[in-house]
Parts: C-alpha cells; sequence; structure tokens
C-alpha cells in the first residue's frame, strides 16, 4: 500500500491522547477514569507489547438523560467511531464485568442490566445479539461473564498460562474451584479478581481532571466615538493590561509560565477577532508580555481613512468591544527565581524576548533559525525551522554546535596524509607547503554525493 503513512508508536503521545479522549468522554459522565489496569495484564495490541488503551465510566444516574442505557451505549460508540477511533463498549455493574465484556465480550456493544432493572417492563430485559449488540437479561451477569475466556479477569501471562496448563480455560470453570486451593495454588490476586468483577469487591474510578485552566477576562463597556461604533484604544489597552495582570497572578501561583498566549476581543454585532502568540521561552513577565499584546493590537487598529467606512476588513477593529479575553493555551513550570539586586538580563534572555518581539511584528513564518539535520554534506547540516515552535514538548534548536570542520573552502584543495598503519588515522598531514603533526583524530565521516543522486545523475 504505497498511500499508507507508517509511523514509529510513541507511548507517550498515546497516553496524552487517551488522556485527551477521557476528557471528551466527560460529557457522559463526570467521573471518567483511564483504565488502571497492569500493562502486563493487557493483550498485546501492537508489536511493541501491550499499551493501555481503556476508558472506565461511572454512569450511574446518567443514563436516562440519553434516553436509557441502550441509546447511551449506542451513542457513546457510535460518536467515538465518527471521531475515527475503533471502539468497543461494555455496561455493566461492575468495573471488572465491563472490563471483560468490553475485551472479550461477543458483541461490539454489550449491556447486562444490574438486579434492579428487574422491576422493569420484560421488553426492556430481553436479550438483543445482532452481531454489533448484545443485552442480556437483568441480573444474569453470572450467566454471561462464565464463558469468557479466562484472560478477561485481568490476570497475568503466566497465571492464565497455568490455568490453561490443569485445562481451566473459562471464568467460570475457576470460580467453580474452591477458594483456599485458587488462593494457594494462584495467589491471592485470582480471588480478588473474581469478587471485583462479580461486585464484593468494589473499585473506585479515579477520575481524571483536566489541566488548570489560566484564563482572565474583562468586560468593558460602551467604547465608541459619540455613537459611531469606534473606539478608544487607550482604553481598550489599557483593559488590556488589567486583564494580563490577573493571567499572570493565576501563573504565579501555580509557578507557570506562558509559551502559547491567545488574545479575544469580543465585539458587539461582530465576530470576535483571535490573535495567538508563540513565545520562545516561557514567560510570566507583564512587560514582555504586553509588549507583544501592544503590537497585535496597533495592526488591527484602523488607519486613516479606514476608520470612517462601515464595510471594513475583518482585521480591523471599528466595532465596540465587550470583552478583553486571555488563555493560556501552552504552559509549562516556570519556578519562582529569586531575583539579584542588580542583576541585568541574560543574553539567552534577551536573545529570546527579541525573538518575540521579531515573530509578533513580522510574523513566526518569517522569524527562522538553523535547525541541525542528518546529512553527508557540511552544506546540508542545517536546515531552517521557525524559532517559535507551538508544538508541545518540542522547541527549534538554534545555533547548535556542528561536528564540520569550522571552514569549507569553495575551491578544494589538495591535502596529503601519512599514516603509520593501513586503514588507521593520519599521522601527519602536508597542507600548502607545511606539515601539521595530528594530536587526535576521530572518523571517518563520509563526505561527499548522496549515492542514489549520484546513480540518477548518470542514469
Amino acid at each position: 500500500m504505497p498511500e499508507a503513512e507508517v509511523q514509529a508508536f510513541d507511548a507517550a503521545e498515546s497516553a496524552r491522547a487517551l488522556r485527551l479522549l477521557a476528557l471528551w468522554c466527560s460529557r457522559f459522565s463526570p467521573t471518567v477514569g483511564i483504565d488502571p489496569t497492569p500493562t502486563q495484564m493487557l493483550p498485546a495490541a501492537i508489536a511493541e507489547g501491550p499499551v493501555r488503551d481503556g476508558l472506565l465510566l461511572d454512569i450511574t444516574g446518567a443514563a436516562h438523560l440519553f434516553g436509557g442505557e441502550h441509546l447511551m451505549v449506542t451513542e457513546i460508540h457510535q460518536r467515538l467511531r465518527r471521531l475515527g477511533v475503533a471502539n468497543r463498549v461494555a455496561l455493566a455493574d461492575t468495573v471488572g464485568a465491563a472490563w471483560a465484556l468490553a475485551r472479550y465480550g461477543e458483541g461490539v456493544m454489550t449491556i447486562v442490566p444490574g438486579e434492579e432493572a428487574r422491576s422493569q417492563k420484560p421488553e426492556a430485559r430481553r436479550r438483543e445479539p445482532n452481531g454489533l449488540f448484545e443485552q442480556a437479561e437483568a441480573g444474569r451477569l453470572y450467566e454471561v461473564i462464565e464463558r469468557l475466556p479466562i484472560e478477561a479477569l485481568r490476570l497475568d501471562e503466566q497465571t492464565c498460562g497455568q490455568l490453561r496448563l490443569v485445562g481451566i480455560e473459562a471464568v467460570g470453570e475457576l470460580m467453580k474451584l474452591p477458594r483456599g486451593q485458587v488462593a494457594a495454588r494462584y495467589g491471592a490476586i485470582a480471588l480478588l479478581r473474581m469478587d471485583q468483577m462479580m461486585g464484593r469487591v468494589v473499585e473506585l474510578i479515579e477520575p481524571v481532571r483536566p489541566e488548570a485552566q489560566f484564563v482572565a477576562a474583562r468586560a468593558l463597556g460602551e467604547a465608541g466615538n459619540g455613537g459611531s461604533g469606534l473606539m478608544d484604544w487607550d482604553a481598550v489597552a489599557a483593559h488590556t493590561r488589567e486583564t494580563l495582570l490577573d493571567l499572570c497572578a493565576q501563573l504565579e501561583k501555580q509557578e507557570r509560565g506562558v509559551r502559547t498566549l491567545q488574545l479575544t476581543l469580543k465585539r458587539a454585532d461582530a465576530t470576535p477577532v483571535v490573535r495567538t502568540l508563540a513565545l520562545a521561552r516561557a514567560s510570566r513577565q507583564i512587560k514582555h508580555l504586553f509588549t507583544l499584546l501592544q503590537i497585535q493590537l496597533q495592526g488591527l487598529r484602523p488607519r486613516g481613512n479606514e476608520a470612517q467606512h462601515l464595510a471594513l476588513a475583518e482585521t480591523q477593529l471599528t466595532f465596540s468591544i465587550e470583552e478583553v479575553r486571555l488563555e493560556a493555551l501552552w504552559t509549562t513550570r516556570l519556578p519562582h527565581r529569586q531575583q539579584e539586586a542588580f542583576a541585568a538580563a541574560t543574553d539567552e534572555e534577551d536573545f529570546e524576548a527579541l525573538l518575540d518581539t521579531l515573530s509578533a511584528r513580522l510574523g513566526a513564518e518569517r522569524v527562522l533559525g538553523a535547525a541541525p539535520v542528518d546529512g553527508y554534506l557540511p552544506e546540508d547540516e542545517n536546515s531552517k525551522r521557525k524559532t517559535q515552535n507551538s508544538k508541545r514538548g518540542e522547541k527549534a534548536e538554534v545555533g547548535a554546535l556542528s561536528v564540520w570542520p569550522a571552514q569549507v573552502f569553495d575551491v578544494p584543495e589538495e591535502i596529503e596524509a601519512v599514516a603509520l598503519l593501513p586503514d588507521s588515522p593520519p599521522h601527519t598531514v602536508r597542507w600548502r607547503g607545511e606539515s601539521f603533526v595530528v594530536q587526535a583524530a576521530s572518523g571517518a565521516v563520509r563526505i561527499g554525493e548522496r549515492w542514489w543522486e549520484d546513480k540518477m545523475r548518470n542514469a
């Protein structure tokens, strides 16, 4: 499949995506957690081995908001499919049973109603296998899980192998054995897993909580000019600075610095204007951040006769602003630092502040730095990349030390090298009529055309 895109598995990115999916699922339940089952007890989903890929939802008291359990499970499954997420959903009275049915049940969607559902009308408790959906009768949990494979108990691979050696392959077969013998042969974990599945031991879901949101907003009064809908720009700038003070106070309490800052100006009778600032270094310095915001505001301010027209470009603000909102979209840890009485800013801090200012004035795509890349030619050792990189956890490297010679001549010059032994580093080199003794050597390093390009050129 030449059109297929193949990427290496990234465990950290997978965990981050699962967390985001858990936060997305909070629309179905206020309690959503990531499956805490140890990875050695999970089936190997990829070549690298087991990977955590399950979510747990406590939907107690929430099913009626979606029209009942059947409709709720169906909506969860379908909405995840529309997001491009392959999924299997199971609903049961216990975490262990839901985990087992989601991974080893016959249907893509499975429902096992609890004991309280026995009081409902019979048609609500019927079994409906249709290839995708399986619904058991209320209170029949054991009858559903007894035929599941022994791996459904969340036991490690070694324990499951020992059970299969003695002919125990299903959950029900293990549950029929005396509890004392099970504990003696396979450990207390086997009893714990059975009790968790049947509800004799309660499992709590540790909910995923969203990261602290750093948002500050300030509502503005009518800032028009004689009712024409124009604004007092000095007032807008002053309100923006006050909003920034609130945001920086939040960041300081949590010892965070902002890397990506979003400014939103809500206008009367017009769509909001949004501008995003990417910083080279995390900061919560009010002076520096406000300088960058002022640059954005100046770029939006009407100029000349443009302010007298009603039909203006979207990038120009000629309507009254109702609210100024600042949000730190990306923050990193920035601990408190003791300030020296007469300390001056370091060269690195000044340089990164300059990068921020240039990016705000010219655009981040116009401020580029050198990033080291692999190559066989000295001129290919660096590539251009934005100095303000908004991708989480990644920062463009500027001014990296090169392993190549400090100087490369436009016209190659001949150097005679003398080695003491064949295939050993040179001991002496002669260049421009002078001899030099080599003190240290490393390599060899290939310097030449790429072999595949050379073949294509000669073809």
